[in-house]
């Protein structure tokens, strides 16, 4: 998942072909992230509101994609974990 992808997969990216694997979008997302710092400037601010977006990024995809694909999974397989209920004891 590294995004140190052959030049001419990255010349494919910037000239708009979708990434087509995990390291292509890496390095997408680097390429996004690094244009912005360079366009506000290198400072803590703009690092801190970086990490901030990455942040929300990954809780708006947990709850609206992955948390949705989980529930239709457990109720079509069945639950992993016990119901542990308000209390903490397994039920």
């Amino acid at each position: 998942m590294s995004p140190y992808i052959p030049q001419e997969r990255r010349r494919a990216i910037a000239e708009g072909i979708p990434p087509d694997n995990p390291g292509e979008l890496n390095y997408k997302i680097c390429e996004l992230i690094g244009n912005y710092i360079l366009a506000q400037g290198l400072s803590y601010q703009t690092l801190n509101e970086v990490m901030g977006i990455l942040a929300c990024i990954s809780q708006e995809l947990y709850h609206k994609i992955i948390r949705p694909y989980e529930d239709k999974k457990e109720a079509a397989n069945g639950r992993v974990w016990p119901d542990f209920g308000n209390d903490g004891n397994a039920r």
